[in-house]
């Protein structure tokens, strides 16, 4: 089984707090973009938007790393075109510090949905399981580096 050095300085697959962390870029509020997201800011199945929001463009398919405005870290499609892997192993989420998560599972965490999720997926703190071997078309990562 593969283990982590979080220690060490390098590229590695962000921890599921880091990744929340991320995405929010200081927000409090269910999206970076506020109380609701549209298909203006993010991609995802339109018809099914979140929380009454009119709904919007069904794409079927990912777009272009960068299609939509960053974040206000700075950082791009944190929500939605593809779901993006994370170190942890899926089970029980504490709130508070930077959890470690289980040391071991079945399934490991998935965040940010993707553009065939309906948009409460897309949520800043929504998180979903997947299997490390499943392939799929709605999969990605984003790598976090220390130096």
């Amino acid at each position: 089984m593969a283990s982590c050095d979080f220690s060490a300085n390098g590229y590695r697959l962000p921890t599921e707090a880091e990744w929340e962390y991320a995405c929010r870029s200081d927000t409090r509020t269910a999206f970076f973009t506020g109380a609701n997201i549209t298909t203006d800011q993010a991609n995802y199945t339109g018809s099914k938007p979140y929380d009454g929001a009119p709904a919007g463009i069904d794409r079927g398919t990912t777009l272009p790393a960068g299609s939509f405005a960053p974040n206000g870290f700075g950082l791009y499609d944190m929500s939605g075109n593809v779901w993006e892997w994370c170190h942890d192993w899926y089970g029980p989420y504490e709130e508070g510090a930077d959890p470690a998560g289980p040391p071991d599972g079945a399934t490991r965490i998935v965040r940010g949905g993707s553009w065939d999720t309906g948009a409460q997926f897309l949520r800043s703190g929504a998180r979903g399981g997947n299997y490390p071997a499943n392939p799929g078309n709605d999969l990605g990562l984003r790598l976090a580096f220390r130096q």
